[in-house]
């Protein structure tokens, strides 16, 4: 839209000077065709002002529309649709892989599991359109070799989602220990201390 206004801006203006020009000559004349100058200027840059304003309303609107009209999908999203697409193209062992994918879906977001997603994803999307778009002879090589794939991506996606899991451990022990440290006892040391005071 911008790029529209833009385009169109020389045109615009250069049909404004010609009707201003036109206005000069018609008074050349007159002892008055002076004092049209400073008017011929004046309406030239409120032209521009009034044009810029335009582009700018239009510009804003159009880019509003287009953020409404076009669908926003997280990359996990994008996965999900993937992974749903591939269900039942490659064979059983592909959909067990898938299964153990889906990890990927929820983790599409952490910078550990991320890029294996990226990658699968466009796996998927490479595999489906080559197995749908060739000769029977060749569906089941493709089959084959993106059964490997998917196998391989599930081994990495389980491994590092063990890695993220055990590193959110640890964090949340480290807190613990932090929180008892400054605190005080845990709640069990003081019913156990309670208890033998009643004694």
């Amino acid at each position: 839209m911008a790029g529209a206004f833009v385009h169109f801006a020389p045109a615009v203006y250069v049909l404004a000077a010609a009707l201003d020009a036109w206005r000069i000559v018609a008074t050349v004349a007159k002892p008055q065709a002076t004092t049209i100058i400073p008017d011929v200027l004046r309406d030239s840059v409120f032209g521009l002002a009034i044009y810029a304003g335009l582009a700018l309303v239009a510009t804003s609107v159009a880019a509003v529309f287009d953020r409404a009209a076009r669908p926003h999908h997280s990359p996990g999203d994008l996965l999900a649709l993937a992974l749903d697409g591939a269900r039942g193209r490659f064979g059983e062992r592909a959909d067990a892989a898938l299964d153990q994918l889906g990890v990927l879906v929820n983790g599409a977001s952490d910078p550990r599991l991320a890029p294996l997603a990226q990658h699968c994803e466009a796996l998927l999307t490479a595999s489906l359109l080559a197995i749908a778009s060739a000769p029977a002879v060749r569906r089941e090589a493709i089959a084959t070799r993106t059964i490997e794939a998917l196998e391989s991506l599930a081994r990495e996606a389980h491994d590092l989602d063990a890695a993220a899991g055990a590193a959110h451990d640890d964090h949340a022990a480290a807190l613990a220990r932090f929180v008892v440290a400054r605190y005080g006892g845990t709640t069990l040391d003081r019913t156990t201390d309670s208890a033998g005071d009643g004694r």
